[in-house]
């Protein structure tokens, strides 16, 4: 479980042992956990959607299919992720 906090280390157990990991440490009561842990994500705007006319315009993929433009910004409200045991 030591190796599991060093990124080289992670890199070289399987995800699945990985994730296993985590969630015991989540059981046991990780103390990296303890106390508020909630994330502020701040509001802002995502473009989303793809065009394949002009690859001097935002998103643009040769791959784009029709269906996929136009491409438009999406406003997300500032929202919070996590929270306190």
């Amino acid at each position: 479980m030591r190796g599991i906090s060093k990124r080289v280390e992670t890199e070289k157990i399987e995800l699945g042992k990985r994730i296993e990991a985590a969630d015991l440490l989540g059981q046991a009561g990780d103390p990296r956990l303890e106390g508020d842990t909630q994330v502020t994500i701040p509001a802002g705007g995502v473009h989303i959607g793809a065009q394949k006319g002009s690859h001097k315009v935002r998103n643009y993929p040769q791959e784009a299919f029709d269906d996929e433009s136009p491409v438009h910004e999406v406003k997300l409200p500032a929202s919070g992720s996590g929270g306190s045991r």
